[in-house]
């Protein structure tokens, strides 16, 4: 028995990392890895505000001091660029009620990026895996107790370059 032990242990771990998989190769995104750039936003097709509402994304906005706001918007860059530009500051979002907006801290080993949203009666798990211009997301909601709620979700945000106007948070 204690012969096969150290095979047995050998090829479960052969068998483990043969089939994990970033985020990134799941969803084939570029390989080369990417950085949290500060010159737009990234678009998760999601709301993460506790009344679920179906009509609003939230935005991300990165800082080059590993921090960044999401900002939840009808509009988008695209759609009306001006406003959202105007709003997706700082200053406005850092305003808003918290827990919901305001600046978050991110954790970065290599191009994996995990950050908390703390909201009072649950927690949100964001586990970013950075490539260009693209970033796999999965979300886990968690409760008071650290347990799961729901299903882990997975996103894929593309990135949105923004020419951000004077004393928008730069």
């Amino acid at each position: 028995m204690n012969k096969f032990m150290p095979l047995t242990i050998g090829l479960v771990m052969l068998s483990l990392g043969l089939s994990a998989q970033t985020l990134g190769e799941k969803y084939q995104l570029p390989e080369e890895p990417g950085e949290l750039r500060a010159d737009g936003v990234y678009q998760l097709p999601a709301s993460l505000l506790p009344d679920k509402k179906d009509d609003l994304n939230a935005f991300f906005r990165f800082y080059p001091d590993g921090t960044f706001i999401v900002y939840h918007s009808r509009v988008s860059p695209k759609t009306k660029p001006e406003v959202f530009q105007t709003n997706c500051n700082f200053q406005y979002v850092s305003s808003a009620p918290a827990p919901f907006n305001k600046d978050y801290t991110l954790k970065t080993s290599g191009n994996i990026s995990r950050a908390r949203i703390a909201y009072p009666d649950k927690a949100v798990l964001l586990e970013f895996d950075v490539r260009k211009d693209v970033i796999a997301t999965t979300v886990r909601t968690l409760d008071l107790d650290g347990k799961l709620i729901g299903q882990t979700t997975q996103y894929v945000m593309h990135f949105q370059q923004i020419t951000w106007p004077a004393g928008s948070g730069n």
